[in-house]
């Protein structure tokens, strides 16, 4: 409220962005700085599965996530989501539940690939992940993680992780999420 306060009182004609998380989304909150100049959020959503969201100790839930979303989309603000949907240990459900969350909201979304960025949107890097599955690795290892691949608990969550990284290297766009989806 501060800052969107200290914009009308400077009379500034802005438009800004920033990152949050799901949590802090408000719809009062975040129409005054839409009326400040805010236009676009970067969103840590994340995922659509609450037991891959409790794994990556986001204290987030999946509702919070859909109540970001739309608070975003009935203010007119443009919603960038932080997305992360395998870990080593996704499940094909956790893999579903995700799917369906970002299937139901794709077009309130932008999400951007572009110069293999997109496999940050693979894989947590962080180091309460990186060090519970990946220990006593070299720190280049750690920096490298996300470019790395690896096998998923079961079968069929392993393909889909394989095909989701082809599709992707096909279809690295601005339109790479409702591209992916789609297919």
């Amino acid at each position: 409220y501060e800052l969107a306060d200290e914009i009308f009182k400077r009379n500034l004609k802005i438009r800004y962005t920033f990152e949050c998380r799901s949590d802090s989304v408000d719809l009062n909150l975040f129409n005054k700085l839409k009326k400040s100049g805010l236009y676009k959020v970067f969103v840590g959503i994340e995922s659509g599965s609450q037991s891959f969201l409790d794994r990556l100790n986001k204290g987030i839930t999946v509702h919070q996530n859909a109540n970001a979303i739309e608070c975003l989309k009935k203010i007119g603000v443009i919603c960038e989501p932080g997305i992360i949907l395998f870990d080593p240990l996704s499940s094909y459900n956790e893999i579903r539940d995700s799917y369906e969350l970002f299937w139901e909201y794709k077009k309130d979304l932008r999400v951007t690939f572009s110069n293999g960025d997109y496999k940050l949107f693979l894989t947590p890097n962080n180091p309460l992940i990186r060090n519970k599955y990946w220990t006593n690795q070299a720190e280049s290892f750690y920096r490298d993680i996300v470019y790395k691949d690896y096998e998923l608990k079961d079968n069929v969550s392993n393909e889909i992780y394989k095909k989701f990284k082809c599709a992707l290297d096909k279809n690295s766009s601005e339109e790479g999420l409702n591209r992916i989806l789609d297919a």
